[in-house]
């Protein structure tokens, strides 16, 4: 009895070269693909077998039945590597992904050390502090100029100690509640050198810092030091007074020799009058 191409002694070799062409269409093309190379193959099975000369039999149910088996193995097949490709373009994915991540991250580290690094060399005055005023963050160019030490901070310190006593007043009434307000503010007054007591002349710039919500979470001040300008101005103004004070001078000792000569002048002029009258 002759046989069909998935029962002859060529089956071994049909099964492989089915599953190969399967394998292969689903690898590249997804499970699409790997199913329509199911019935293609099974059609290039029985075309070889044609081509080949041979008469083929009617199918006997043990080969449909391996048509089946094949057709069902081929289905799950395609749908494993649909799976896995899948998995492996969702992991590609994940890769791209996480890498940006890290990149963006490795560029906000840098950016973070870079503004640290500006932060901590600056000349000016920079701080923060929480809604209870406490500082929690001074730069080293601050730290120096107020005569605090570079690390830490006293127990109790408030944003309050680093000015003389006669400017509180102002400070916590209309200069922080205009900083509520508006979000910022900006005034000249003097800070308190913590060791010598000396009043250092400052441009006080604080705005309230905000979380991304919008609530205020605490203070940040970038103050500029202003006392070379302060000492110029009462030099200036010390010249203004002293120039005012020459020129009375001047001008009471210049009237003073002229009063004689001008008596006389009017002596005169009477004499004058007298003789003519």
């Amino acid at each position: 009895m002759l046989a069909g191409p998935w029962m002859g002694a060529q089956t071994t070799i049909v099964h492989l070269f089915s599953f190969l062409a399967v394998f292969l269409a689903a690898w590249r093309g997804g499970f699409w693909a790997g199913t329509l190379a199911i019935p293609l193959s099974i059609a290039a099975s029985f075309a070889g077998a044609l081509l080949q000369g041979a008469a083929l039999p009617p199918f006997t149910p043990e080969e449909t039945s391996r048509v089946t088996l094949f057709t069902l193995i081929g289905v799950a097949i395609s749908a494993l590597i649909e799976a896995h490709l899948r998995a492996e373009r969702r992991l590609a994915s994940h890769r791209d992904v996480l890498e940006s991540e890290r990149a963006a991250t490795r560029k906000a580290e840098h950016e973070l050390k870079n503004f640290a690094f500006l932060v901590q060399h600056a000349s000016d005055f920079i701080g923060m502090a929480d809604l209870e005023f406490r500082p929690t963050f001074i730069n080293a160019a601050g730290r120096e100029l107020v005569g605090l030490p570079a690390e830490g901070f006293p127990d109790g310190l408030r944003v309050f100690d680093f000015f003389f006593p006669e400017d509180l007043p102002f400070l916590q009434g209309d200069f922080f509640d205009r900083v509520t307000q508006e979000g910022r503010g900006t005034t000249e007054i003097g800070f308190r050198h913590f060791v010598t007591g000396a009043r250092i002349w400052m441009r006080y710039n604080v705005v309230r810092v905000q979380d991304q919500e919008g609530r205020p979470t605490g203070y940040a001040t970038i103050s500029t030091n202003l006392t070379d300008r302060k000492r110029q101005e009462e030099t200036l103004l010390a010249a203004d007074r002293q120039k005012d004070e020459f020129l009375g001078m001047l001008a009471h000792e210049i009237r003073n020799p002229l009063a004689p000569m001008l008596y006389a002048v009017a002596s005169l002029e009477r004499q004058l009058a007298d003789a003519t009258a």
